[in-house]
């Protein structure tokens, strides 16, 4: 799919959306290729997000694939503790997840990644 397809998608499911706010502007998404994370302060406006994004697709056509299709909040406290729906059913909550080759988790602990990457490194040397 074209991402001029998926832009023109997003930018119309997301325009209203809350997002988080860095260095003055609204970040409502992270895209890269077919890889999407949409970003927001909690698990209401993540759910309001993914109704639009998902109300969006349908009307052009498109479906997301739920089985794909996963969510991890990051948040030291672990205060947001709901489910996140899609069509009614409910999509898989993870700890962890790589993005972009990067480890992430749901505690901001980027330490967890460094190990990994040492890890990788450590092994690659040993091979040889």
């Amino acid at each position: 799919m074209s991402n001029t397809y998926t832009e023109s998608i997003f930018h119309d499911a997301l325009q209203e959306a809350e997002g988080i706010k860095m260095g003055g502007e609204t970040i409502t998404n992270i895209r890269y290729a077919d890889d999407t994370a949409l970003v927001t302060e909690n698990l209401a406006d993540l759910q309001r997000s993914l109704d639009r994004v998902h109300q969006e697709s349908n009307r052009r056509g498109l479906r997301i694939n739920l089985k794909k299709t996963k969510f991890m909040i990051v948040d030291r406290m672990q205060t947001d503790t709901g489910n996140l729906t899609l069509d009614g059913e409910v999509i898989e909550r993870v700890k962890r997840f790589k993005y972009l080759g990067t480890s992430l988790n749901e505690e901001m602990d980027p330490d967890e990644d460094l190990r990994i990457r040492i890890e990788i490194t450590r092994t690659a040397f040993v091979k040889k």
